[in-house]
């Protein structure tokens, strides 16, 4: 008997295999668009079960002689449900976005959904340092690190 948990993989492998063939003739950036919005719909087809690849949040760094201030972009998401470590001179944020159940089909999905990891290397300076203070506010997580 077969069972049905392989079939959406196997709907999703087809849909991969078809554009790197689409690809490799030279698809110009309006297909690319219609695999996009293709591969929007195929996501919520799949016998109502949902795949998630990671993902890595949009990020940005500014170091000034005291300290780094780092943003990250995680709308949705609520402190307690985003990891922060500093380890040896890395930055690491992780943690998963949960999809938000509506009624109804979903045809469109603009926010990327599943787990998350960002790590981010500090410059030389501060690969010491230990203290880091972390503040979420309207989507932004704010990070600063002092050496």
């Amino acid at each position: 008997m077969r069972s049905e948990r392989h079939y959406p993989v196997k709907r999703v492998w087809g849909w991969l295999r078809a554009l790197n063939s689409d690809v490799q003739r030279g698809m110009d950036i309006g297909g690319l668009t219609r695999y996009a919005d293709d591969a929007n719909r195929q996501t919520v087809e799949l016998a109502g079960e949902e795949l998630f690849l990671p993902w890595t949040p949009p990020a940005e760094m500014f170091v000034s002689d005291d300290s780094i201030l780092i943003r990250m972009d995680l709308p949705g998401l609520a402190r307690p449900e985003i990891d922060c470590s500093l380890v040896a001179g890395t930055l690491t944020v992780s943690g998963t976005r949960k999809v938000s159940r509506a009624s109804g089909r979903c045809y469109l999905r603009g926010p990327t959904y599943g787990p998350f990891r960002r790590s981010i290397s500090l410059p030389r300076r501060f690969a010491a340092a230990s203290q880091l203070c972390t503040v979420l506010e309207n989507g932004v997580l704010e990070v600063v690190i002092l050496p």
